[in-house]
């Protein structure tokens, strides 16, 4: 349902907006970043209003999803009997527009229970993820390749090899940093996002550059 709210988003994806949120929906158990979420993340949300995925306690997202929702300013609402929970933060709102316009918290992880907003539940359980944030700026130069980095870290941090890249799940392309790299060269100059899946087992062999093709990073 539109409404009459100005504009409309022409998107399947979309099941309402209203004068604050663009609202859509999903029961399913496991949402991922599918092609059409890509498709709708990427385009401009009407001024004013905010993105709210709105799932059941059962559903989870994730971890591509979770990135491209945050990036695109978005809300993970969950639905509660008494409202909203933020899926990302914990923080529980009585309406979706109360979650789409309710800054982010600063918790600190350390704090105790005690020390949480009034409206934040304790961990029913506690788990352990390590996130790294890692900025590099390559040279525009026909030899530089995108992924090495990368592949240093997953091994220096626990012996993992990427298995397979790709823009939207599932991924579907075999590691390969020439192709990726050509990938990131075609989509220039518009920025480049892309989700790698890793194991402890070793790739197959790296295909070889086809003769005469340069490699250049995109800028």
């Amino acid at each position: 349902m539109y409404g009459d709210v100005g504009t409309p988003i022409r998107h399947p994806l979309v099941d309402e907006i209203t004068e604050r949120v663009v609202r859509v929906e999903s029961r399913a158990t496991v949402v991922r970043l599918s092609a059409p979420f890509v498709d709708f993340l990427s385009r401009p949300v009407l001024a004013g209003r905010r993105v709210a995925l709105v799932t059941p306690e059962s559903s989870r997202l994730t971890i591509g999803l979770r990135s491209a929702l945050v990036a695109a300013g978005g809300v993970w609402a969950v639905t509660t009997p008494t409202g909203y929970r933020d899926g990302i933060t914990g923080v529980d709102h009585r309406t979706l527009d109360e979650a789409v316009a309710a800054p982010e918290p600063s918790l600190d992880p350390e704090a105790s229970p005690d020390a949480l907003p009034a409206t934040v539940s304790p961990a029913v359980s506690v788990t352990t993820q390590l996130s790294i944030d890692v900025t590099l700026l390559h040279t525009a130069a026909q030899e530089a390749v995108l992924g090495g980095a990368l592949e240093a870290m997953g091994l220096a941090i626990g012996g993992y090899h990427p298995r397979a890249w790709g823009g939207s799940e599932p991924l579907e392309k075999a590691w390969d940093t020439w192709a990726m790299t050509q990938d990131a060269r075609h989509r220039a100059p518009e920025p480049s996002r892309y989700l790698v899946e890793g194991s402890a087992s070793p790739p197959p062999s790296r295909r070889a550059s086809p003769p005469g093709a340069s490699r250049r990073r995109s800028r």
